[in-house]
C-alpha cells in the first residue's frame, strides 16, 4: 500500500534523511523508532509531502506520489496525525471532523458517523471546541480528522505523547481495531517502545537518517538494540 525507496531529503546544505526506504501493506501495522533526532519525523513529513525528496522515490497504492503536493496525497487515501495534534482548537469536534472529511465529499457525512462509531468519545463531545478537550480526547479528535477523510495508509507521529496511561491503553487499541477493520496500513513513530511493541507487526529502527534495522517486535527490548540504537 505504500512503498518509500531511497528517499534523500536535505535541510538546506544538512542531509536529514540518506536513504531510508520501507513499506507497508494493507491492514499491517509498522512502527519506526530511534533516538530522538534521527529522521523519524522527517521521515513521515516527506512522505506525506511536507518536505521535497531529492532523489528515492514514494509510491502509494501503487501510483508514483514523489513529486506529489501534500493535498494531492491526501486525496489520493495518505492520512497524517503529526505530533503535537494540531487541531483547530477553536473549532468543535464537529466541525474538526468535517473539516477532515472534505477530502471525500461524497461520503463526508457518511465517513464523520463511522468515526464516531469507532471512537464514541467523540460522539459525546460532538458540539465541544477542541480546547476544551482533555489531552487524550484532542489525540483521538487527531485521528478522528484523519480517519474521517477516508485513508488508505495512516501515519501517525508520536500519538502517545503526553497522554495518561489509561487513554494510552485505549487509543493503542483503538487503532488497532480500526486498521483491522478498515484494511488501514498504519505507519507509527513513537519513543514509547511498549506502545509501538504492542501495535507493529514489523519494526523499522533509525539511525543518522536511515533504516539501520528491521526487527520483529518480540526483539525491540533486545540487551544490542538497546544498546546500539535506543539508548542516550
Amino acid at each position: 500500500m505504500l512503498s518509500v525507496a531511497d528517499v534523500h531529503v536535505a535541510y538546506g546544505r544538512t542531509p536529514a534523511l540518506t536513504g531510508p526506504s520501507l513499506t507497508v501493506a494493507a491492514g499491517e501495522i509498522v512502527s519506526i523508532i530511534g533516538r530522538n533526532g534521527v529522521g523519524k519525523t522527517t521521515l513521515l513529513k516527506t512522505i506525506i509531502g511536507l518536505l521535497r525528496v531529492t532523489s528515492g522515490s514514494i509510491h502509494l497504492d501503487g501510483r508514483d506520489v514523489t513529486r506529489a503536493p501534500a493535498h494531492e496525497r491526501a486525496r489520493r487515501g495518505l492520512g497524517y496525525v503529526p505530533q503535537g495534534r494540531m487541531i483547530f482548537a477553536g473549532l468543535t469536534v464537529e466541525e474538526n471532523l468535517l473539516i477532515g472529511a472534505d477530502l471525500s465529499p461524497a461520503a463526508g457525512r457518511a465517513l464523520v458517523e463511522e468515526v464516531l462509531t469507532e471512537l464514541p468519545r467523540l460522539r459525546e463531545r460532538y458540539r465541544q471546541r477542541g480546547d476544551t478537550l482533555s489531552g487524550g480526547e484532542q489525540q483521538m479528535l487527531a485521528l478522528g480528522r484523519a480517519l474521517a477523510g477516508g485513508p488508505k495508509v495512516l501515519l501517525l507521529d508520536e500519538p502517545s505523547e503526553g497522554i495518561q496511561p489509561n487513554i494510552v491503553q485505549e487509543i493503542q487499541a483503538k487503532i488497532a481495531s480500526i486498521s483491522r477493520a478498515r484494511g488501514l496500513a498504519v505507519v507509527l513513530v513513537e519513543q514509547n517502545i511498549e506502545f509501538a511493541a504492542a501495535l507493529a507487526r514489523r519494526i523499522y529502527v533509525m539511525e543518522k537518517g536511515r533504516i539501520a534495522r528491521e526487527i520483529a517486535p518480540e526483539r525491540v527490548m533486545d540487551e544490542d538494540i538497546v544498546r546500539d540504537y535506543l539508548a542516550v
